[in-house]
Order: structure tokens, then sequence, then C-alpha cells
């Protein structure tokens, strides 16, 4: 069964929270930001959204039950908006909380190569 996701565009913004997220693990990888171009943060941000996204989503989706994921195909297929995927990760994945920071938690850790 092929996991479905909502990618977003390089410059689809992602929630607040996770934006900020990504502007911390660009500085913390210290690329001697003023010697750089302005515009690399937003390009490395570009970078990184779907990256991040995908990660969220494999977690997400690999914690669902057969039933709830073929439930989540069908709202994917029928074009549910952001909102009504959210609700129904935050009320079908256990313990949500936890798995989204430890996505976030493996992430920083590949991107800061640690």
């Amino acid at each position: 069964m092929d996991t479905p996701t909502a990618t977003p565009t390089s410059s689809t913004p992602l929630a607040p929270a996770l934006e900020q997220f990504l502007d911390r693990i660009i500085a913390e990888k210290d690329f001697k930001l003023a010697a750089l171009p302005d515009t690399f943060v937003e390009d490395a941000k570009a970078d990184l959204r779907p990256l991040l996204l995908k990660s969220i989503n494999l977690r997400l989706f690999s914690q669902l039950t057969d039933s709830d994921k073929k439930e989540l195909e069908n709202l994917v297929t029928e074009n549910a908006s952001d909102e009504t995927l959210q609700t129904y990760f935050a009320n079908h994945v256990p313990d949500i909380e936890q798995r989204m920071a430890e996505v976030l938690i493996e992430f920083r850790s590949s991107y800061l190569g640690r």
C-alpha cells in the first residue's frame, strides 16, 4: 500500500512551529550565514520542507491501522484539506505529540550529522 502524502512545493510554508524548527536547525548547522547570499536560508528551507513533511507523513502513516490507512487514502483521494488531514492524524495516531517529537529529533540529528 502506498503512503499517501500531501507534499508541499518547496515554497509552501509549513506550520509556524515547523518553519521555526527549520530556521533553528539551519542556524545550528553553522554555515557562516553572514558570508552567504541573502537567499541562502530560504533556499535551504525550500529544500528541507518536503523532506521534513515526508518524514512526518511516513512516521504518522506507519502508526495507523490498515483500516485507518484505507480511510486516509480515501481522504487524500478526495483532496481533503490540510486541516482535515491534521485532525484525522490527531484522532487516529496514538501519542501523536511523541511521534512528532521523535521525527523532529531524528531529522535534526540527520541534518546536523550527529
